[in-house]
């Protein structure tokens, strides 16, 4: 268990937020982590050197709201946890549909547990060892 931390449930999300928020906390970031059947999400926060952490588990069907009616540069965050995931994020403010760190031709959430990578790195010499040449 982190130092500072508190369990909260994705109903309760918004309110904890808010009054830290009101509290005069700055957001930092967010971690998510693959339980296998569930997601967790710590919001870490600070205030004068004071970290407070938000602790959230939940199932990967579960609909969560975003913080960004909160803290508006949460966005990022929200939106990196929605890609590399699958984690389903309602209503964030700056949406990037999936397209903020991945392409189309990348592998959709690989952080995933169970997500088998291949190789899609090219050598440094290119394929036929020419440095890339043409």
């Amino acid at each position: 268990m982190i130092e500072n931390e508190r369990e909260v449930t994705p109903a309760a999300l918004l309110d904890e937020v808010k009054a830290l928020f009101e509290g005069g906390y700055r957001m930092i970031t967010a971690t998510c982590l693959d339980m296998g059947e569930d997601f967790q999400i710590l919001y870490h926060f600070d205030k004068n050197m004071e970290m407070v952490n938000l602790r959230m588990t939940f199932p990967k069907d579960t609909e969560l709201p975003s913080v960004t009616g909160i803290y508006i540069g949460a966005f990022l965050i929200e939106n990196e946890i929605n890609e590399m995931f699958g984690a389903k994020i309602k209503n964030i403010a700056v949406d990037y549909g999936g397209r903020l760190l991945v392409t189309e031709e990348t592998l959709q959430t690989p952080m995933l547990k169970g997500v088998t990578v291949s190789s899609l790195a090219v050598s440094p010499l290119g394929a036929n060892g020419d440095g890339g040449a043409k």
